[in-house]
């Protein structure tokens, strides 16, 4: 099972998954405050209604989890969500390829749209302030990056994460994406693996 075959849970098990503690993601999705890729990708037609007949995907609730954290950090609620989607529908970094036939790719550099790196925890770097028009700030690595040298230490990675991305000092706000999704995962009775990991077959 992977990203690309979208599966849908119940409203109730998909926000208690995504870290939903009050109706804050109703509210923003209502506010059309919620980036959304597709119809298909947020809720399925067959939960007709609201509350626990509305099916949301996997995508729409690591999207969720993602924004919600970073909303609680001071981010935009736009952005915060923009940023979710980042990670759950776009290939960010994404190799050049016109088929998943050229993989497995290099486990700490490239990874697939809503997947983890296959090599160390994937973090995502939300960097805050004054950004240059079309700028977000975002950018996803592997701890196990050769290119970052950190040695597992977060603090390490996001003091050399400019030089990876070039972009300038400024506060950053870091996720475990790795761990987010091992909780998603348990709350949801999947397997991690199978949903968010990067190998394929």
């Amino acid at each position: 099972m992977g990203m690309t075959d979208t599966i849908f849970f119940p409203s109730d098990v998909a926000l208690a998954a995504m870290g939903n503690t009050s109706k804050r993601w109703q509210s923003h999705l209502e506010q059309g405050k919620i980036f959304i890729e597709s119809e298909k990708s947020v809720n399925s037609k067959a939960g007709r209604g609201r509350g626990n007949k509305r099916q949301l995907s996997i995508e729409a609730i690591i999207q969720g989890s993602i924004a919600l954290t970073l909303i609680d950090a001071g981010v935009e609620v736009k952005l915060a969500y923009r940023n979710g989607a980042e990670f759950a529908y776009m290939h960010t970094p994404s190799p050049a390829r016109t088929d998943n036939s050229s993989l497995p790719l290099n486990p700490t550099k490239y990874r697939l749209a809503g997947k983890l790196f296959d090599k160390g925890q994937t973090i995502l770097v939300c960097s805050t302030g004054v950004l240059a028009h079309g700028e977000t700030g975002l950018s996803f690595v592997s701890d196990a990056d050769p290119d970052l040298s950190s040695d597992g230490d977060l603090s390490q990675t996001a003091s050399l994460i400019e030089r990876v991305d070039g972009r300038p000092g400024s506060a950053r706000i870091l996720i475990n994406l790795s761990l987010m999704c091992q909780r998603i995962s348990k709350v949801l009775g999947v397997d991690c693996q199978k949903v968010f990991g990067g190998e394929r077959a």
